[in-house]
């Protein structure tokens, strides 16, 4: 627990988790067990390949942190870190950062197949960060930020980005840090971060290696 945070808990099926709130609920830590055993993030990396429930779990936990603003990150992790215990935090911006979303800088990389749950995996234009991404379902597809995903995002999408995420995360890992985040302050559509430095970090617990 962190010092001086209060702390909430949350029960779904065999899953908890421990949510530990700091500066008058700006900034938020989750930590997830399985009947009752910590889960590290080799143990979320798998889970989230497969493990529907899990997923539902945190997609719903985070729709109902009360934010409607926030990055969303985690601590850096290695081959090496991979046993040491799962965590995200949520840090509120205030408001969203975009009106309106806008997915034409990243169209050069989505499919033209007509399904529904796409997900795609792209560099950077600099070249350091993979990015993943959810397709937009049609014109009127809202997925500005991560908020507006998880409120409008069909559970079917949900799952398959999350499934991505386990898939780029295990091709990505070394023995050097990789930093995965949601920071959103630049393209006004959603995109989950696999970075080799932590270039877009707020949370300062999160940024050394």
């Amino acid at each position: 627990m962190i010092d001086g945070a209060l702390q909430r808990k949350a029960i779904s099926g065999e899953f908890q988790a421990e949510i530990d709130v700091t500066d008058g609920g700006g900034v938020q830590t989750y930590r997830f067990s399985w009947t009752a055993d910590p889960l590290t993030f080799r143990d979320v990396i798998s889970l989230w390949r497969w493990n529907e429930h899990l997923i539902d779990f945190m997609c719903e936990l985070i729709r109902t942190s009360g934010l409607q603003g926030y990055v969303w990150e985690c601590p850096p992790v290695t081959q090496e870190s991979l046993n040491r215990q799962f965590e995200f935090t949520l840090i509120s911006t205030g408001k969203p950062y975009h009106n309106k979303a806008d997915p034409s800088s990243f169209s050069e990389h989505f499919s033209d197949n007509g399904c529904e749950d796409d997900v795609a995996v792209f560099y950077n234009l600099g070249g350091d960060a993979t990015l993943v991404v959810p397709e937009p379902v049609g014109t009127l597809t809202d997925y500005r930020d991560l908020h507006r995903f998880l409120k409008n995002g069909s559970r079917g999408h949900k799952l398959a980005l999350f499934q991505t995420l386990s898939e780029t995360i295990k091709a990505e890992l070394s023995d050097k840090p990789l930093w995965l985040s949601v920071a959103g302050s630049g393209e006004p559509w959603l995109h989950f971060r696999l970075d080799t430095r932590p270039k877009y970090y707020q949370y300062a617990p999160y940024r050394r290696p």
